[in-house]
């Protein structure tokens, strides 16, 4: 599992490397709409064209400026959300001890009930078996939101507290 889990973390790093490596071209992108933007601002004030001429020209400059940025920023939402959500050793370490101690105790019926939510694919031929899937590992996972009974008090709150 821990091989599983190192080769996944690399995909995962080299997305962020390749994401992140797009940024400084992203920036130079925007530095050089802005010169454009600047010159074209040059040339309205000094009478070239009018203030409508100069709307057309700048309102589609600042549309890809707007975009560019969103792109970093998105980058660098996914950059802090990957390194946030990643389990550290002892984690797994602990959950795979549990699973070991619980699934000894399990019926075959609940056990191919796990298979069928944790498998995607599954791939045979003579010499090999390949085995695609995932293992949500969350720590909310089983977090309740709505509460138990009506009020939110115990049953016997009218014996004690009368309103």
């Amino acid at each position: 599992m821990r091989k599983q889990l190192d080769r996944w973390i690399n995909s995962k790093n080299l997305k962020n490397t390749v994401s992140a490596s797009d940024t400084p071209f992203l920036q130079k992108e925007i530095s050089n709409l802005k010169t454009q933007e600047d010159r074209y601002n040059k040339a309205y004030g000094s009478g070239v064209f009018t203030i409508n001429q100069l709307k057309e020209y700048v309102d589609p400059i600042k549309e890809k400026m707007s975009a560019l940025e969103f792109q970093i920023s998105d980058a660098k939402q996914e950059i802090l959300r990957t390194e946030t959500n990643l389990p550290n050793q002892n984690e797994i370490d602990k959950f795979t001890e549990e699973v070991k101690n619980e699934i000894n105790n399990l019926s075959f019926v609940v056990k191919k009930g796990i298979m069928m939510n944790v498998l995607d694919k599954i791939v045979a031929n003579k010499e090999q078996l390949q085995i695609y899937g995932y293992i949500p590992v969350a720590s909310n996972y089983h977090v309740k939101y709505k509460t138990i009974n009506r009020h939110r008090r115990s049953p016997k709150c009218w014996q004690i507290h009368i309103i």
